[in-house]
This record gives structure tokens, C-alpha cells and sequence, in this order.
């Protein structure tokens, strides 16, 4: 398999199994991920994105195995700055953005011009909709609500970006079907939308399942229930292959991923 959500660090509001080190690794292996994405928590929690990425790149042992997302706030003076940074850094797969962790708006100036030079740097931009259900939120942290017609304003906005959509609830995802067909190069990672069995058909009538990615959002989720759920399915193997890593491997250039984890 090829997980496009995994996390790395420490989560600052509960304990949870160490992914520093090689402890991603042997997450994966656990897990029966052949590559995987990463997002460093303190990505989305330090002030400085840039300063979370570089420790996040030093301290985990990746191999060829792991990539990561570069978490960036275009609110933030500098963005452009850290943006080019970061992308020519080694081993990042692309920039995502918590919008509604950092209080800025998906359709401010700043946040179209970083999707326009992601495109012209051919880097695919991941919007997360939220890290946990938004009951389970910390108290300390003030979250405005998601707005999904903004989110897919955005998109089709912004038809020269790949677009990854992660975090996003099945019916959000659903809401949002129309405009993931319609973009050249949208995708929805599936696996924080705590899939049951019969909602793979569902989604695959949504959104052909071409635009379908895997992602556990392990270790902040149980790793095993999006894979279960994929398994149990009413999905054609073929089909299971495409969403579990096939997809992944064609968008993200993973080598000899084919047949991972399977």
C-alpha cells in the first residue's frame, strides 16, 4: 500500500505511538505500507512551518520509503520563501494546508497565488480539512467551521493545481463530487472518512475511482480500519489495487510500489 497520510512527531494533545526516529518505519511495517507521505505535527503547530519540516526531515528515518507534505501558511509573511525552500528540499511530495488550524480563508489573495506558483512549480497543494472530529478537538484550540463550498471554490478556481483533499467526511466528500469530476487533477484521500463497507461503491459512483487515494492518518487514526474496510468491500480487486496504491504510485512517482503492502 502507499498511506498519503501519515503523521510523524509528537501530537501535542495526547500520547501517542513514537514516530520519530525510525518509529515511522516501523509503523509502516505494521501496517503493511510499502510508502508512505508524513505531515510533522509541529508542522501545523509551530509558528515557523519551514523550522518543522527541516527537524521532521533530520530526525526520521526514511529511507526511499517516506516522503513529506511541507505545511505552509500563506497568511504568514515569507511564504513564497519558505514555499520555493521547501520544495527543493529532498524527499517533499508537496505543500498542505490546515486553513482552518492557521484562520485564514481559502479564497484570500494569498492562498490562490500559492496554488498558482504550486502549479508552476508542479507540486500537488493538500487541503486537510481538520486533523480529528471536531468534537474531539482540544479545548485550547479555537476552530472556525469547515465551509465546503469555499473548499470547492477554491478548486475549481484553481484547475492548473493537483489537489489533494484529505480529512474530509463522506459526506463532505460527497458534496464535493462534482467538483473533484470536474477538475483535470483532484484527488481525495479516503481513509479519515471512516469508510464503511458499502460506501466504496458509493464513492466510486461519486468520483471514478482514479481520483481515490489512500491515507490512514496513522498513527492520530487506527491504521487497520480503512484497509479492512477497502478489503471487505463489493470492489473488483483491480479496482482495490488502483485506490491502494496504484494511484498514489502514478501521481507521486513512487518506484516498484506496485503490489505494496498487499
Amino acid at each position: 500500500m502507499i498511506d498519503v497520510n501519515l503523521y510523524c512527531g509528537e501530537y501535542p494533545f495526547r500520547r501517542l505511538p513514537d514516530t520519530r526516529g525510525r518509529g515511522l518505519l516501523t509503523l509502516m511495517e505494521e501496517a503493511r505500507v510499502a510508502f508512505g507521505i508524513a505531515t510533522p505535527f509541529a508542522g501545523v503547530f509551530y509558528k515557523d512551518n519551514l523550522d518543522a519540516l527541516r527537524a521532521a526531515v533530520e530526525s526520521v528515518e526514511t529511507g526511499d520509503r517516506i516522503r513529506f507534505w511541507a505545511v505552509l501558511n500563506p497568511a504568514f509573511p515569507g511564504w513564497e520563501r519558505d514555499m520555493d525552500t521547501a520544495l527543493d528540499m529532498p524527499g517533499v511530495a508537496g505543500i498542505r494546508l490546515f486553513h482552518r488550524y492557521h484562520h485564514y480563508r481559502l479564497l484570500d489573495p494569498p492562498v490562490v497565488a500559492l496554488m498558482q506558483r504550486a502549479a508552476e512549480r508542479g507540486a500537488p497543494v493538500n487541503i486537510a480539512a481538520r486533523l480529528v472530529d471536531d468534537r474531539l478537538h482540544h479545548w485550547l484550540l479555537n476552530m472556525p467551521p469547515l465551509d465546503v463550498a469555499e473548499v470547492g471554490g477554491l478548486v475549481k478556481q484553481c484547475s492548473a493545481t493537483t489537489v489533494v483533499l484529505s480529512h474530509f467526511l463522506s459526506a463532505e466528500i460527497g458534496a464535493l463530487a462534482g467538483v473533484v469530476k470536474a477538475h483535470p487533477a483532484a484527488y481525495v484521500d479516503i481513509g479519515c472518512s471512516k469508510p464503511g463497507v458499502v460506501w466504496w461503491t458509493t464513492v466510486t459512483r461519486q468520483i471514478d475511482a482514479s481520483r481515490l487515494l489512500f491515507g490512514t492518518g496513522a498513527p492520530l487514526y487506527y491504521h487497520a480500519g480503512p484497509w479492512l474496510s477497502l478489503q471487505s468491500s463489493e470492489l473488483e480487486e483491480p479496482v482495490q489495487k488502483q485506490i491502494a496504491h496504484e494511484n498514489a504510485a502514478k501521481l507521486f512517482g513512487f518506484g516498484g510500489a506496485g503490489g505494496g503492502g498487499r
